[in-house]
């Protein structure tokens, strides 16, 4: 009887384990993951360099999955479900994510990248002439620029080296106005309203209360920057 019971407890243990189709586990996420950054146009990991995952965890599936990215190195990303139920999954690419193999591709297929021709220090405001467009020789970053015209104008975040491809985390919306720079300042009161020029003390965006300093006077006012460079305030 013990042999027996034995014998049946060492069949049944040797059965697959089936998955159960109603819940996603780990590779149901890592591929998720890898079919978004294929169509982003990203070399896609090998899935045992997408973590961290438990291998025993389980989620219901997602109708409609959402994927962002969290590092500014682009190696780690929120994968986030709203529905059915909600849950959120933070996964990183270990290693070197330019030694993973994408799938061979047909020449001019990544299309161009645009780079920088020098070093652009902070703070800088993107013009044409410190940029150029370039073929890519492989799969471009996340939120890599594609053209110059699309980068002029914005701000460099940081420090950005000569010949690496600019992407959107390099950047960030240019002010309407930079510090140093002459703006109008009207001022006004019952019946009445002056222009004259002024110096901002800071940068701002539209909507933005800033310092002017009046160039001759020295006095400074608050006011709100408004469209045409123009800071409103109730008197100078």
């Amino acid at each position: 009887m013990v042999r027996s019971i034995l014998t049946l407890l060492l069949a049944l243990s040797t059965q697959p384990v089936l998955a159960n189709t109603d819940k996603w586990g780990p590779d149901d996420l890592r591929r998720v993951l890898s079919n978004w950054l294929e169509q982003q146009g990203t070399a896609v990991p090998n899935f045992g360099s997408i973590g961290p995952l438990d291998p025993r965890m389980q989620v219901s599936p997602c109708d409609a999955p959402e994927i962002s990215v969290r590092s500014s190195a682009s190696t780690s990303y929120v994968l986030r479900c709203k529905s059915p139920e909600a849950w959120q999954y933070v996964l990183r690419l270990d290693g070197d994510q330019r030694a993973f193999s994408p799938e061979p591709r047909q020449q001019g297929q990544f299309g161009t990248i645009v780079v920088p021709r020098a070093m652009i220090q902070a703070g800088t405001i993107l013009k044409a002439d410190m940029l150029e467009e370039k073929p890519a020789t492989g799969s471009a970053p996340p939120q890599a620029f594609r053209s110059v015209g699309d980068a002029v104008g914005l701000r460099a975040s940081g420090n950005i080296h000569p010949g690496l491809p600019l992407t959107q985390r390099h950047v960030a919306k240019a002010p309407n106005v930079l510090k140093g720079e002459t703006v109008t300042v009207m001022a006004g009161g019952a019946g009445f309203q002056i222009a004259m020029p002024g110096r901002a003390e800071q940068d701002g965006y539209e909507g933005d209360l800033i310092t002017v300093r009046n160039p001759s006077s020295g006095k400074t006012v608050t006011g709100r920057l408004e469209a045409g460079r123009t800071v409103y305030v109730r008197q100078f």
